[in-house]
């Protein structure tokens, strides 16, 4: 993340935007430990795939 983080200030971006699933926990704890907030989902963005049709977007 603090690669991440570099690499964005060098570039003079605002910030870091991410995208997971609802169904990766862990992931999610550990991008709140970062600072991120959850900002949006989307319930329909697997909606085409069968096997993941029941997961959420999380932005």
């Amino acid at each position: 993340m603090k690669e991440a983080d570099a690499w964005a200030h060098q570039r003079h971006l605002s910030g870091l935007r991410l995208k997971t699933q609802d169904t990766t926990v862990v992931a999610c704890q550990l991008y709140e430990h970062y600072g991120f907030v959850l900002g949006g989902l989307d319930q329909y963005r697997y909606a085409g795939t069968p096997e993941n049709s029941k997961e959420i977007a999380l932005f």
